[in-house]
């Protein structure tokens, strides 16, 4: 699977980190911890997982945490990709044009926050507009807006159609989807 689709966050911000590498903020205070984060952009000695060890992930987009990236200074077990600290506060999403959306942290909010882009419910961090409860968790939020598919000689663009019939599975989904509307052509996720 493409990386624009299975770490959408990495990709974005891969060229900004390769640049960013001379002035690293060592430390962080980021507005969703309590406890100040330190930054690692070196493997840690003695560090080798063994096959059983669980796989840690961001906090923020749920993916594999990969380098660099910030853990708790105190210990807890909180980490956070350097992009996913660098993530808008405000964001306008062309699936959502009317309002711009607000990134929180949905950690002690007591609801089930659920993305209209994939459904899933995982993502600590969500980009929302209360006024419309429209929920965009952040893989989804940067996921590409235009693809091109070899299924199909034109552009497809991101939308969240009412009649989401796949071209490919015939099947429907009513999450984000990649559309020829000229041509009535449609990819589901």
């Amino acid at each position: 699977m493409l990386d624009e689709f299975t770490d959408p966050l990495k990709l974005l911000h891969s060229e900004k980190l390769t640049q960013d590498d001379d002035d690293e903020k060592t430390e962080h205070q980021h507005w969703s911890h309590e406890h100040p984060l330190i930054l690692h952009v070196q493997p840690q000695p003695n560090s080798m997982s063994d096959c059983s060890d669980p796989i840690e992930v961001c906090h923020g987009c749920v993916q594999p945490l990969s380098l660099p990236f910030y853990s708790c200074k105190d210990g807890c077990s909180f980490t956070l990709h350097k992009y996913c600290t660098e993530l808008p506060l405000k964001l306008q999403h062309p699936l959502h044009p009317d309002h711009s959306l607000v990134l929180i942290n949905t950690t002690g909010h007591g609801i089930n926050y659920k993305c209209i882009g994939c459904f899933s419910y995982g993502n600590m961090y969500l980009y929302i507009c209360e006024i419309c409860e429209f929920y965009l968790d952040v893989n989804c939020a940067f996921l590409p807006q235009t693809i091109k598919h070899k299924s199909h000689n034109h552009p497809l663009i991101q939308v969240i159609d009412p009649e989401p019939l796949c071209s490919a599975c015939t099947k429907y989904f009513l999450g984000i989807s990649y559309a020829c509307k000229p041509c009535d052509f449609i990819l589901d996720m």
